[in-house]
């Protein structure tokens, strides 16, 4: 998700780098931004994964909205980025994900799921990739979860 402020423009105010950036997010942000007057020359917005090669996968609080890993699986092996980052996302540090609806935005009710860390560290493994940073902080409450199992995290993963 890359929403209607681009993360472009921190990554160019702080590096001095030419980036090109491909934002994957829903239908309806795609089509609202298409709408109005705003400069996304720079970016390339879709509503999947294209196939092409991309240096870095970044996913922004994003990462708990793709419920079924087979579509990011299909496009790490299709683009082999370098590196997956995946920041400010709560997992959980049980066996297995927790599946939940978010209300952030009433009255849309988002489905999401909280990923088992040890989960989804071990399949990024067998795609290839190990975890060369992790961070761990306390996250917000949520019913029915054992808030002591529960982190937000930042986890930046390197392809072996």
């Amino acid at each position: 998700g890359g929403g209607f402020n681009p993360c472009i423009d921190y990554i160019e105010y702080s590096q001095k780098k030419k980036i090109e950036l491909t934002v994957i997010e829903r239908l309806e942000i795609v089509n609202d931004l298409r709408e109005i007057e705003i400069d996304n020359s720079r970016v390339e917005y879709n509503t999947e994964f294209p196939e092409k090669f991309f240096d870095m996968f970044f996913f922004g609080s994003s990462f708990q909205y793709f419920l079924e890993f087979n579509k990011i699986e299909k496009a790490i092996l299709s683009c082999e980025p370098d590196y997956i980052i995946i920041a400010d996302t709560a997992f959980y540090e049980g066996k297995k994900d927790i599946f939940s609806l978010q209300v952030n935005m009433f009255p849309s009710i988002i489905p999401y799921k909280i990923n088992s860390i040890s989960n989804l560290e071990n399949t990024f493994n067998n795609l290839g990739y190990e975890v060369i940073y992790r961070s761990k902080r306390t996250c917000g409450k949520h019913k029915n979860v054992d808030n002591k199992k529960l982190h937000a995290r930042d986890i930046i993963f390197k392809k072996i």
